[in-house]
């Protein structure tokens, strides 16, 4: 089976623009490859094939790790088969956008080109063409580990963060515990209060976008009077992307704490099912309503999900 170890990235100066390079060159060739999708369906030989003739033009892009560049056609393929599979299913779709400034935040490292190594007490991430990284290793991987690929992930706010892919031996049987019905509860979400269990308990609702709004408006507003393409708003901007993630973290923490609690007391959870819901779209529920999907985060910790509606 595969699990999937996320660690925070601390690169130097000189580290941080070869990362960010890195994230512009895998935008120009995205952008190369829609330019070639527009009317054709390419597959990821057509575009590996494509990129090989960029690399005749274009010498510089052997400067960078040959399997990484390979791995946009695989993106794109990916992108051109949800597109079908979508339309198929009547939905109205368009076509492939270019990438714009600041919106490809993602590079990946696949077989070859990385390596996890640990230096005395630090533990450093290996990238071809790019060094060693420092990197948060809160969570150890096992031994036996076969680390597949590494994805590199640059938030809005700036901060970097990599995905190892492993590939555990352990077998499935051994991992997944025997379910055992003895301690059931049901939970239903509310508005006044996040959730209502079947146990007479009630969670109370920790409203932490609407604590949040004043800093929030304030700084759109300080976006929305700078100049477009100036530096000031491009600071206003990373200012107001580090508040959505504030928000988001506190909501993520408050959610999982949570979960871990029922999980911890109980066997099986039951939750209502949220997902086709129109309550979220109210304007003023929407505020006390948003991100009231738990079955997921329960289904992170391991415990077994059934759903009550």
């Amino acid at each position: 089976m595969q699990r999937n170890y996320k660690f925070r990235l601390y690169p130097s100066d000189s580290q941080e623009y070869k990362l960010n390079n890195n994230l512009n060159v895998c935008k120009w060739v995205y952008n190369k490859f829609v330019e070639q999708a527009k009317n054709n369906f390419l597959t990821r030989n057509d575009m590996n094939y494509i990129l090989t003739e960029l690399k005749q033009s274009e010498s510089w892009l052997y400067n960078y790790h040959s399997k990484m560049l390979q791995m946009v056609s695989t993106q794109l393929e990916s992108a051109e088969k949800s597109l079908i599979e979508l339309s198929k299913k009547g939905n109205k779709t368009g076509q492939l956008r270019f990438a714009r400034y600041g919106e490809y935040r993602t590079f990946t490292y696949n077989q070859s080109g990385f390596k996890i190594e640990t230096n005395g007490d630090k533990t450093l991430l290996y990238l071809s063409k790019i060094g060693h990284i420092e990197i948060r290793k809160h969570r150890e991987i096992p031994d036996d580990a076969n680390i597949k690929q590494v994805i590199v992930t640059k938030t809005p706010s700036g901060k970097w963060f990599v995905c190892a892919t492993v590939d555990i031996s352990e077998p499935l049987i051994s991992i997944i515990p025997k379910i055992s019905f003895s301690k059931p509860v049901g939970i239903d979400v509310g508005i006044k209060s996040f959730a209502y269990d079947s146990d007479g308990y009630q969670t109370p609702n920790p409203l932490n976008l609407k604590k949040m709004l004043k800093p929030l408006a304030r700084i759109q507003r300080k976006v929305s009077r700078r100049k477009k393409g100036s530096n000031n708003r491009l600071k206003a901007i990373l200012h107001m992307q580090k508040i959505h993630e504030k928000i988001a973290n506190r909501r993520k923490d408050f959610q999982h704490k949570l979960s871990t609690q029922y999980a911890k007391n109980n066997d099986v959870v039951f939750v209502e099912k949220l997902e086709n819901s129109k309550h979220g779209k109210k304007p003023q529920i929407g505020k006390k309503y948003n991100g009231f999907k738990l079955g997921d985060i329960f289904a992170k910790t391991g415990i077994q999900v059934q759903d009550a509606s």
